[in-house]
């Protein structure tokens, strides 16, 4: 993410995002009542003609398609470039890759709006590829610093080895050619750098050794490790402890499954030093909150409710602590405990006698 300009007069700050992770990020910090200022494009009713313009919003409503996608902002129309657009009509922008915006806070940026997105320009996203491979199934994931995207799936038929050992031979190696295949196309793209290939079984070593006979430029960081499952709960295995810390992408996930862990496992011993519910804001004035883990469909709730999310979150940024966005769409079992301890949890640096 490029951050183009920033106007401390006007409260804002214009973005050109540049991978997916930068749209969630985007996602997360445009709600209702802010401003936006983006090229677009409208379809005139009197003629039928679209026409290209410029247009400055009022925030009514966000969406975000996928990721990966687009946000779907929808508006009412304050200012246009082009006269015959009627101000205070509704209409919709779609923010896309390479898509400068321009976001304005009339009430001024909370600290961890602006700490999200500054610090996003730290992170080398989409770098990081977790293939889980077995007889039975492949899936692909691309890594981001906030979620996952499925990139390919697969359920090949490989006949067993020992009722046709020559069909085996052939479909398995029909199977790691399609695979590797698809690697080499991301390679190409630039949206991979390091590999993971993990699961259960020996099949995960054999395609590694498939790799270093037929594709050589896949030597250099990939990692194969054990996994006791396949697909995403694979994956998750892998994001949990098997990431390599040289690998500088996808940490962000990999701490977002550690800090839930971190969480699950004091909670299960009956620890005081994790905290959730109504005490959360005091606790965080008292710099007690070490990290505070929110769930980003927090954030779009009603402007009340997110306003009070923010403002403890500013307080636990403040305070040295560190306050994390938990992506809804990594993890669906993560998604729903959060859910059920109201979106928002904190690990507290000492233990708290309630």
């Amino acid at each position: 993410m490029k951050i183009l300009k920033e106007n401390k007069d006007e409260n804002s700050l214009s973005i050109l995002p540049e991978n997916s992770d930068d749209l969630y990020l985007i996602y997360n910090t445009i709600f209702i009542n802010n401003i936006i200022e983006a090229k677009t494009s409208r379809k005139i009713k009197e003629t039928g003609d679209r026409i290209n313009l410029w247009v400055k919003l009022k925030v009514i409503d966000t969406q975000f398609h996928g990721f990966g996608e687009i946000i779907r902002v929808r508006g009412i129309i304050l200012e246009a470039s082009d006269e015959t657009v009627s101000l205070g009509s509704h209409h919709s922008i779609n923010l896309e890759l390479l898509k400068e915006v321009k976001i304005i806070k009339p009430n001024g940026w909370n600290l961890s709006e602006l700490k999200r997105l500054k610090n996003s320009n730290l992170t080398n996203a989409n770098g990081l590829i977790i293939i889980i491979i077995d007889d039975e199934e492949m899936l692909a994931v691309q890594v981001g610093e906030h979620a996952t995207k499925k990139l390919l799936e697969l359920k090949p038929s490989i006949t067993r080895k020992g009722s046709d050992p020559e069909g085996n031979h052939n479909e398995t190696k029909k199977y790691f050619n399609e695979v590797a295949e698809f690697m080499r196309d991301l390679k190409q793209d630039n949206l991979a750098k390091y590999w993971i290939i993990g699961g259960p079984g020996f099949i995960k070593e054999n395609f590694g050794e498939f790799l270093k006979e037929n594709y050589k430029e896949f030597i250099t960081n990939l990692k194969i490790v054990d996994t006791l499952n396949t697909g995403m709960k694979g994956v998750k295995e892998v994001l949990l402890n098997k990431v390599p810390e040289s690998f500088k992408v996808g940490i962000s996930a990999k701490k977002q499954s550690e800090l839930m862990s971190m969480f699950m496992e004091r909670l299960g011993r009956n620890k005081d030093n994790i905290a959730y519910g109504s005490d959360l804001e005091e606790l965080a004035n008292m710099g007690s909150v070490k990290y505070l883990l929110v769930l980003d469909k927090e954030l779009h709730k009603l402007p009340q409710h997110r306003g009070k999310i923010e403002r403890i979150m500013s307080i636990v940024e403040k305070m040295g602590g560190n306050s994390v966005l938990m992506s809804s769409q990594y993890d669906e079992e993560r998604t729903n405990i959060l859910e059920g301890f109201g979106g928002i949890i904190a690990i507290l640096r000492y233990e708290i006698k309630k």
